[in-house]
């Protein structure tokens, strides 16, 4: 690397007012030597998805009920890739719904 090259990112390090002096000196000492991440990248959780059908019975009510309770911003769609309508909703979500208590409904 060229010392043209950190004198620029020594620079613009050097307008930032968030990065203490150790901040500083090791992102230079990265960009120079490189280094390894600090932390290991965590797991992605499995995430298990419910059918539209599957996510009505576990509400006690309809499909089109549920689609509307994922409309309004109560549960979030989940599209699989290479398609153009959803397939349902991730389990966390619908049972993070069913276990809020003052949450009414609206669509039975």
């Amino acid at each position: 690397m060229q010392l043209t090259t950190l004198d620029a990112i020594r620079a613009v390090l050097k307008t930032d007012a968030t990065l203490t002096p150790v901040d500083r000196a090791f992102i230079i000492a990265c960009v120079r030597k490189g280094c390894k991440p600090v932390m290991a990248p965590a797991e992605p959780a499995e995430i298990r998805l419910v059918r539209w059908k599957e996510a009505a019975r576990k509400l006690s009510c309809s499909t089109k009920s549920v689609q509307r309770l994922a409309k309004e911003g109560f549960l979030h769609p989940v599209t699989l890739p290479g398609r153009m309508r959803s397939a349902g909703v991730r389990l966390g979500e619908l049972e993070a719904l069913i276990q809020q208590t003052g949450i009414e409904f609206p669509y039975r």
